[in-house]
């Protein structure tokens, strides 16, 4: 009977990926969990499947939040392709969590396996120059005297990357310890670069890290006085508001879903461009627009695409092929992780249904 129900209904239907990485999360394998979840959304990546990767990423939203991020960051970084562009989530942006980690905790933990990952996608055609950085920090804590995290801080504070700027000005501040002149320098070097960046959240890392783990150095209390000094706004950033709702009964396809299948795999459905401004332009719909670049978060909805910016980083935030989808709303902080994709002045972005990729 069991052999006649198979033949009449096909094969057995086996347990979506979110169902079995619930199962391992309330067993407490939470790397299993996420291990799970990284195979998935590395198969979808591999298939070119955007809409599944995006459907993924999202039904991943609860390991994501478990107290232990280290842990999941490292199952999800060590299931995916190194070298590859994904689009909602990619090895080398889960190795930069890491890497910050490691600076922020003040130990190496999968430093090595990070670093390795940064250096494999910085060696690709399309990368950018953003994880090239990130990977010259990463090889500098793993001890590569011939880097230098004050160099990185100096160049990610020019190409105007805060957090980037700030971790590598804690590296280089940790490595020149608590006394002498050159960590003083450091402070002062790190003060000038958080007042022009104003970025609150990068100077709030930067304190919390000083004030532990140098608390005896009395420069780094007036330094970071003077940093929050010029900060704008006040001890956070205030949500945004709502973004728009759905259309009530829609049953039209959305303009992306409607030239979804035949569009080709790796022409641009839309692409940014960092200049004074942030260059927006979408490739299945006429569309153009300049984004002023502003610290808080800022959605562009368009067509069934969103994309989300954030200073000159990008990623997309939804697909909508079906249409009628709520749009998420500006401000706030975004997801539990966010992997922004960084660009350097007159760098592009292009998001495809086959992944990401910077020009």
């Amino acid at each position: 009977m069991r052999w006649m129900i198979l033949l009449v209904l096909g094969a057995p239907v086996l347990a979506a990926p979110k169902d079995k990485a619930k199962t391992l999360l309330e067993k407490g394998d939470v790397a299993g969990a996420a291990a799970v979840m990284g195979k998935a959304i590395a198969k979808a990546q591999g298939r070119g499947k955007l809409p599944e990767e995006a459907r993924l990423w999202e039904d991943a939203e609860e390991i994501l939040r478990s107290k232990d991020r280290r842990v999941v960051w490292y199952s999800l970084m060590k299931s995916l392709k190194g070298g590859r562009g994904g689009a909602f989530v990619s090895a080398h942006l889960l190795a930069e969590r890491l890497v910050y980690e490691c600076i922020l905790r003040g130990d190496n933990t999968h430093l090595e396996e990070a670093t390795a990952v940064l250096r494999k996608r910085a060696m690709q055609r399309h990368a950018g120059k953003h994880v090239a950085l990130v990977s010259r920090l990463a090889l500098a804590l793993g001890g590569n005297e011939k880097q230098s995290a004050a160099t990185v801080c100096a160049a990610a504070t020019e190409n105007n990357w805060p957090e980037l700027a700030g971790m590598a000005s804690i590296a280089a501040w940790i490595k020149a310890g608590p006394e002498g002149r050159e960590a003083k320098a450091i402070a002062d070097d790190v003060v000038k670069a958080m007042l022009v960046l104003k970025d609150r959240s990068v100077a709030q890392d930067w304190r919390a890290t000083i004030q532990k783990r140098l608390a005896e150095h009395t420069a780094a209390t007036s330094a970071v006085s003077r940093v929050f000094a010029g900060m704008p706004g006040g001890a956070g950033t205030a949500g945004g508001a709502g973004g728009a709702g759905g259309a009530g009964g829609q049953v039209n396809r959305s303009p992306l879903g409607r030239a979804w299948k035949r569009y080709p795999k790796k022409k641009a459905l839309a692409s940014v461009t960092c200049k004074d401004k942030l260059v927006v332009q979408y490739g299945f719909e006429t569309y153009r627009k300049s984004y002023k670049i502003r610290i808080d978060l800022k959605h562009v909805n368009h067509g069934g695409l969103t994309l989300a910016l954030n200073r000159t980083g990008v990623r997309p935030a939804m697909l909508d092929l079906r249409g009628g989808n709520g749009q998420p709303g500006d401000g706030g902080v975004g997801p539990v992780v966010d992997l922004f994709h960084r660009l350097a002045p007159g760098e592009t972005w292009e998001l495809m249904k086959a992944g990401v990729r910077i020009k």
